[in-house]
């Protein structure tokens, strides 16, 4: 079985702490908002 895949990437690829998220097409939409969200919580710079 072949499954058709698609890898989006956030943030700083030098971070040392990478977050993993398998999402559907309708969870695009939420990724920024979860991405900022997390930033605000942990104070950390995703960007």
């Amino acid at each position: 079985m072949t499954r058709n895949t698609h890898t989006q990437t956030y943030g700083n690829p030098d971070s040392p702490i990478v977050l993993v998220q398998p999402v559907d097409d309708h969870d695009l939409e939420e990724m920024e908002a979860e991405v900022s969200e997390i930033q605000q919580l942990t104070s950390m710079d995703l960007s």
